[in-house]
């Protein structure tokens, strides 16, 4: 399926190797909701000229939310 993809959005679940990238020949970017690339191979990436980009602050003030609420 993802040879027709155009973008791919993950989780930190979502593993991103380069065996699924060379199968990707329409991406053109990579969204990881979240902070970090650990789970996409950045490289491959590069190489195949896809675009990554992450969220850092995405859940920010859901984790503040939950600290307040446990105190």
């Amino acid at each position: 399926m993802i040879q027709d993809f155009d973008a791919l959005i993950v989780r930190n679940q979502t593993q991103v190797t380069s065996s699924l990238l060379k199968n990707a020949k329409n991406l053109i970017i990579i969204g990881r909701t979240g902070a970090g690339y650990d789970n996409i191979d950045v490289k491959a990436a590069m190489e195949a000229g896809v675009v990554v980009c992450y969220s850092p602050e995405e859940n920010a003030v859901s984790v503040a939310e939950h600290v307040l609420a446990s105190c």
